[in-house]
């Protein structure tokens, strides 16, 4: 169960005091240690962040859980307070692994690149990874390292023609029909032309098939 953060909007005060409150729920997730069972209490397999501007781009992964980066947490801290009362997408992830190894391949946002966008991902949930693989035809061993996430990065990759409103919920409808608990995701996209365009999914998946959504 995975820790996401996303804001829109100028620079205030509050953007500050969110990023401790996710650096302190990451440390202590007491839902996390409930549905564990107390095997895991923490967001403790690194975590990363998108942060744009209207000229700016800055891309950070760490394996180093939020928590102990304090290197990181603060850079992210200071560029942050250098920013005020400017228009700003911040996108943040805490990681608690479910599939594939803990490295910064699977550190997420993880970026991706296609003929018509850039974009970057975020998940909270686990997808049925060797069901997308057989859907995208990809037979390699070296997958078995690779997470859900990433795979499914790979789906949005494969089936994204163009960016319009159609395409991208036709896209995002198939890739949560292969949902195992949660579909949960935040995407940027970074356009060739147009707009910065923002995604946000909510879905998943319960033993009573009526409180599925």
């Amino acid at each position: 169960m995975c820790r996401l953060l996303f804001y829109k909007g100028p620079v205030l005060n509050r953007l500050s005091t969110l990023l401790h409150l996710i650096k302190k729920a990451s440390k202590e997730y007491s839902l996390l240690s409930s549905v564990t069972k107390g095997k895991r209490k923490a967001n403790k397999d690194g975590w990363g962040n998108v942060l744009l501007t209207k000229n700016t781009l800055t891309y950070y992964k760490s394996l180093t859980p939020i928590y102990n980066d304090v290197k990181g947490f603060t850079n992210l801290l200071n560029i942050i307070e250098n920013l005020e009362n400017k228009e700003v997408v911040l996108l943040v992830h805490t990681r608690a692994a479910s599939e594939g190894s803990i490295n910064m391949v699977n550190t997420q946002p993880i970026k991706y690149s296609t003929p018509v966008t850039e974009y970057f991902l975020a998940h909270n949930g686990t997808l049925y990874k060797q069901k997308l693989l057989q859907i995208l035809n990809i037979n390699n061993p070296n997958t078995e390292n690779l997470s859900d996430t990433y795979i499914g990065g790979l789906y949005i990759a494969y089936t994204l023609d163009s960016l319009t409103t159609t395409n991208l919920i036709n896209v995002y409808n198939g890739l949560a029909k292969y949902t195992k608990t949660a579909f949960n995701t935040i995407s940027i996209f970074l356009p060739l032309l147009e707009d910065t365009i923002i995604v946000i999914t909510n879905y998943y998946v319960t033993q009573d098939p009526t409180k599925t959504r």
